[in-house]
This record gives structure tokens, sequence and C-alpha cells, in this order.
């Protein structure tokens, strides 16, 4: 009796040693291909070109690997968003597979966000992408809203927000806008020239010159519009 005991204590042992090591390997394999995955998207993100279709599709053979072993890491989700949002852009045309990649990217998003719900910038991507789908509504504004919440220090990220909230300022409603006045008001005492250069890369020049003053070279650009 005690002999077989022992003998499954081993079994047991040993199917805990194999199952470390599976999940070690697949951990291994998935973060390698994260790590290159996340370099190519770095790299076309600083590009003004456009990723050839060659390209995408060398970038989305390592994200099937990457999620394929490591199906619920964050990071992966994200940026496999990333990855559906470049191939969206290089369909040119074709309404409907635009529609149909932007639909991946905020589902590849939503997923990043479920298994890591504290993550600022996974909600900014979502609210971005929300705008490129053309889907400005109340989950957008939640995940704008929520990236403020959970970034409050995060500089680039909040001069982020305030661009994106600019550009959608008159879909936003009374309390979204009230939020991005607060955060914009904060971003602005820090970086007014780069605050006002995004209100009129946005066509929001005049809007952007209601809210704020007192910085002398904004004051100047603003008085030429007025």
């Amino acid at each position: 009796m005690k002999r077989l005991i022992h003998k499954w204590k081993t079994v047991l042992l040993l199917l805990l040693v194999a199952g470390l090591i599976v999940a070690s390997f697949n951990r291994m394999v998935g973060s390698f291909n994260e790590y290159w995955l996340g370099k190519h998207i770095s790299h076309w993100n600083e590009q003004e070109g456009t990723p050839t279709p060659d390209d995408v599709m060398k970038m989305d053979r390592l994200y099937q690997s990457a999620i394929n072993h490591t199906p619920h890491a964050p990071e992966v989700l994200q940026l496999g968003g990333h990855l559906s949002e470049w191939q969206a852009y290089i369909a040119e045309d074709d309404t409907d597979i635009k529609k149909q990649h932007f639909s991946e990217a905020l589902s590849r998003y939503r997923a990043s966000i479920k298994e890591r719900t504290t993550w600022p910038y996974a909600w900014f991507d979502l609210a971005k992408a929300k705008v490129r789908a053309s889907e400005v509504d109340e989950e957008f504004q939640t995940a704008l809203l929520t990236s403020i919440r959970l970034g409050p220090n995060e500089r680039t990220l909040q001069t982020g927000v305030v661009q994106l909230g600019l550009l959608t300022w008159h879909s936003l409603d009374e309390q979204a806008q009230n939020i991005i006045l607060e955060t914009l008001t904060s971003v602005y005492q820090r970086e007014p020239r780069k605050i006002y250069q995004a209100a009129k890369d946005y066509q929001r020049t005049e809007l952007f010159c209601s809210l704020v003053a007192g910085d002398a070279w904004v004051d100047a650009q603003c008085a030429k519009v007025k």
C-alpha cells in the first residue's frame, strides 16, 4: 500500500513538473514573439510611411504565435489591437474589410482591458480606435475618461487625451467636457505650445483659445484667429 501511495505521489510530481515545463515554454515562446511584434509595431508607429502587406503578414505571424502560446496575455492582446488597425489602414478603399479589422481591433483592446483593467494605455487605445472606427459613443467616453482617471501622472497619455478630447469635443456630454477641460488646463500649463498645435491640427483653434489664456506666445497666436 505504501509503495502504491509513493508511486502515485511520484506520478503527480512528474505531472506537475511537466506542466510547469510546458507553461514555461509557452511563456518563453509567447514573450519572444511579443517582443518582436512590439518592435515592429513601434517602428511603424514612428514612421511616416505605411507597412507593406508583407510587413503586416509578418507581424500577424508573430501575433498568432504569441497569442497561441499566451492566449490571455494583456500586452499581446493590446499589440494585436494595433496590428488590426494597421491591417485596416492598408485595406485601402475596401470598406467592409476596414470595418472588419477595426471591429477586431476593438475586440482585442476590450479583451486586453478585461485581463488588466487598471492599465490606462489600453483604455486610451480603445478610445482612439473607437474614433477611427467612427464610433464616438458612450463606450468611447468611458474609455477616454477611464484613461484619465487611471493615468493622472502619465504626461504623454494626458496630452493624448486632451488632443482626442478636442477632436471629439462636440460629441462629448457636459460631464466629459468638464473633465477634459480640467485635464487640458493641467497639461496646458506644462506644454502650452504643444497643446495649441494639437488644437490647430484638429481645427479646434477657436475652441482652444476660448478655453485657455495666460501664455504670451499662445495668446499672441489666439489673437490672430479672433
